[in-house]
């Protein structure tokens, strides 16, 4: 930066041509009595050096110098708050399941449809059957439920005609490659109202009563 000493040029023009007469600060010499009185803002009385300075320019840098310089320490502009954190979208919890039905492995291709239809959905929903075997079970070791690979839901008795549709349509989008709707629709050996979805395709690549991917509807 270049310097200027008191009287020292006589001139305030820099010989480099890299600092103008009026960019920083200068003493107020005798011609310079208009400029010193109606300068803004005004530095008082320097301390350090017995004499007034003329403050020409603006800036940040500019305001704290004139602070430091007129005993007010050196104050920094405040930073911005910061951004709020956004919030993640909630997680609906669930599935729940029924007592005595075992959720399909971690990381299987059952449970994760069935975790992304719970998001789909967006509600809870009841599993009401899995891979769990027994008497008075219809199902068996050799079918989709026995090899892990179906599960039974239930929806609530409100609305149900548009859960059974929105459950169908969230189960497909999620991985499921046959639905079956039980209330208006049971299969030999039914134990109650249900929704039977599999990750994997019924007899003759049949997909049941899930919706077509490619509807808009």
């Amino acid at each position: 930066m270049y310097a200027y000493v008191r009287d020292n040029p006589t001139t305030l023009t820099d010989p480099s041509g890299l600092v103008s007469p009026y960019s920083m600060f200068h003493d107020c010499g005798p011609d310079e009595s208009a400029l010193c009185g109606s300068s803004s803002p005004q530095v008082p009385e320097n301390s350090l050096v017995g004499e007034k300075i003329l403050f020409i320019g603006s800036g940040d840098f500019l305001t704290h110098l004139v602070n430091f310089v007129s005993g007010n320490g050196w104050t920094d502009t405040p930073s911005p708050p910061a951004p709020a954190t956004p919030k993640p979208p909630a997680v609906i919890p669930g599935p729940i399941y029924k007592d005595g039905v075992p959720p399909p492995a971690e990381g299987s291709a059952l449970a994760d449809m069935l975790n992304c239809t719970t998001q789909c959905y967006m509600s809870p929903y009841e599993v009401s059957s899995t891979s769990e075997l027994g008497r008075g079970n219809p199902h068996t070791a050799n079918d989709s439920h026995g090899q892990g690979k179906a599960a039974d839901v239930k929806v609530g008795p409100e609305n149900q005609g548009e859960k059974i549709t929105r459950m169908l349509k969230c189960a497909e989008s999620c991985g499921a490659r046959y639905g079956q709707d039980e209330y208006h629709h049971p299969s030999p050996g039914n134990k109650g109202p249900h929704i039977h979805l599999s990750v994997e395709p019924g007899g003759g690549g049949s997909r049941g009563d899930l919706p077509d991917p490619t509807s808009t509807q």
